[in-house]
């Protein structure tokens, strides 16, 4: 059975989202590694990770939700 182009088009924007995240994650663990969690905005992971403000509001409602994330189990 061919898959519809509707389901392409979905997992190719959740691949693409899931790098942007990725890229989000590993630029605010430099940043938070290199000047410390507190000194480091979201303004200043939004730059280092090359993304808008809309796409970094998307995957981290806040800075603490955004540290989670890139803490290591």
């Amino acid at each position: 059975m061919a898959e519809s182009e509707a389901v392409r088009q979905k997992r190719c924007l959740a691949a693409r989202g899931a790098m942007t995240r990725s890229r989000i994650v590993e630029a605010a663990a430099e940043l938070f590694h290199v000047d410390g969690v507190h000194a480091v905005t979201l303004d200043d992971v939004r730059a280092a990770s090359g993304t808008s403000k809309s796409q970094l509001y998307h995957h981290f409602a806040d800075k603490d939700e955004l540290v989670r994330a890139g803490r290591v189990p």
